[in-house]
């Protein structure tokens, strides 16, 4: 059996396209697809991957994060005309249907479920082809990377009792897929209430998000590789979101620096509105070495604040985070 790094891609996938003027949905399209694909090829990277074969998500696969009702209804926009696929459109927010985008979605959905399958066969580690949102109010007809997490967590196997799922950017995971430990959740954004924090899900609310780079890095250092090495996982899962803002520096380093957990399992889902981080990230997975990050200024003050107050808050539960300082708010006294 072959072992590295996989590409799904199949040109069924960019069969679709918007059949009217939508400036809120204009950047859908499916050159964002084809366009990842061709770079991979053009720099040598895809001949280094695993080739997997795409399939179709099945309805009870979709049904784990998607209504009845709902699943119906999109599965008539095939046999819609225009004007009834311009009604359908309105029920939602920034979605457009056109009759080939239901098998489309389907097949996106799909491959990132192939993808967890083939990853803990020990087969490979990356897959691109995500929509924005994980309900159908967004881009995505169908919400990939929610629904292989929570096929991950539903159809956890003996070898898989513990997956490290790590946010970057201001996304959407379910609290409750974390609630017996099967799953951890770190995430780094610039909007995550603290209030939301428990021991198998983390959030770290950074002044500029993921752009600083200083203060993404502590994040990273001080807290999610402490409690990554404890958790010790069978599968990572690293998401990036859409408009995360963390530079591709940056993502090439964590992205490096998740593979030594869980013996390289890694799953790596993006829903960048652009494609150059594809490129970046399938070159880490592959093998290749990180770039250095430079001088770094020293992170701002605020952020700092966050991380030890999280760390200070979760010693209980992680012995990796107990140190011999007492933190206080703006400072740590030794």
């Amino acid at each position: 059996m072959a072992h590295g790094t996989a590409l799904i891609y199949d040109e069924e996938m960019t069969k679709y396209k918007l059949l009217w003027v939508d400036l809120a949905c204009k950047i859908e399209v499916p050159e964002r697809l084809s366009v990842s694909y061709e770079a991979l090829v053009r720099n040598g990277l895809a001949d280094r991957c695993v080739s997997i074969p795409v399939r179709e998500a099945t309805d009870a696969e979709i049904l784990l994060v998607h209504s009845d009702e709902y699943l119906e209804a999109v599965k008539k926009t095939p046999y819609m005309t225009l004007e009834d696929l311009k009604e359908f459109t309105l029920q939602f927010g920034d979605v457009y249907f056109h009759p080939n985008i239901y098998h489309c979605a389907k097949l996106a959905a799909g491959s990132a479920l192939q993808l967890v399958d083939s990853v803990m066969m020990e087969r490979a580690h990356l897959v691109q082809k995500m929509g924005k949102n994980e309900v159908g109010s967004g881009l995505a007809l169908v919400g990939d990377v929610v629904k292989a997490m929570m096929c991950v967590v539903q159809h956890v196997s003996p070898d898989l009792n513990r997956v490290l799922v790590v946010c970057v950017g201001n996304g959407k995971i379910p609290s409750h897929i974390s609630r017996d430990g099967k799953v951890l959740v770190l995430q780094i954004s610039s909007d995550v209430s603290e209030e939301q924090q428990s021991k198998y899900y983390i959030s770290v609310c950074l002044q500029k998000g993921c752009c600083n780079t200083s203060g993404f890095m502590q994040a990273v250092l001080g807290l999610l590789l402490p409690v990554g090495y404890e958790y010790n996982p069978d599968l990572v899962v690293l998401v990036r979101v859409p408009d995360s803002g963390v530079c591709d520096v940056v993502w090439k380093q964590l992205t490096g620096l998740l593979q030594s957990f869980a013996k390289g399992h890694t799953l790596v889902l993006m829903q960048e509105k652009e494609n150059s981080c594809v490129g970046p990230t399938a070159s880490i997975l592959l093998g290749d070495p990180a770039p250095p990050l430079g001088t770094l200024q020293a992170p701002d003050r605020e952020d700092v604040d966050a991380v030890e107050r999280l760390r200070h808050r979760l010693q209980a539960d992680w012995k990796l985070l107990q140190t011999t300082s007492e933190y206080t708010s703006g400072a740590v006294q030794h």
